[in-house]
């Protein structure tokens, strides 16, 4: 008796395959464009974190004088946060502001040139041999941003699959 059977031939077509892969690994290839648009992310994260007077639950400690930290006479940080460059490993923030690393990590500051620092609290002049400046960290990652930077990089790799690359670089 014969064998009988069923015989199935599969057949893929792996042109569009192709294509998609040699897109994606285009995008995979050169991540300056991702990292760049990661960048962008973190500096509206980073002015969101100023607007909001700190990273969320951690609000920063209130100043002397009243008013809002960073963002009354603080504008100077705000508008120098920036994109400082991308490249295909890494993302640069950065802020022109000479200060900027007091008001991240805290400092004492000590009057050097004279016996006391002299400043105005509540339209009263106050003079001190120093003050404590808190730690009010602005370049922080918010709760939201790793995944968002994870949905910016995912947005690369299905625009080489789907659409094509072009579809990602419009994001940029």
């Amino acid at each position: 008796m014969a064998k009988r059977g069923v015989m199935l031939d599969v057949e893929f077509d792996t042109r569009q395959w192709d294509k998609s892969y040699r897109e994606t690994r285009q995008i995979l290839g050169n991540m300056q464009p991702i990292m760049e648009a990661a960048g962008k992310h973190m500096v509206a994260s980073i002015k969101r974190t100023l607007t909001e007077g700190g990273p969320p639950g951690k609000p920063w400690k209130p100043v002397l004088r009243g008013g809002k930290p960073l963002l009354d006479t603080g504008q100077h940080i705000f508008n120098r946060v920036h994109l400082a460059g991308a490249d295909r490993d890494e993302a640069r923030i950065g802020s022109g502001f000479e200060f900027a690393h007091i008001h991240q990590f805290g400092a004492t500051i000590t009057a050097k040139r004279h016996p006391y620092l002299l400043f105005q609290i509540g339209g009263q002049w106050v003079r001190k041999a120093e003050v404590e400046i808190p730690a009010r960290p602005f370049m922080v990652f918010r709760p939201e941003d790793p995944g968002k930077i994870a949905g910016i990089a995912s947005a690369a790799v299905e625009a080489a699959f789907g659409q094509g690359a072009g579809a990602f670089w419009g994001m940029v």
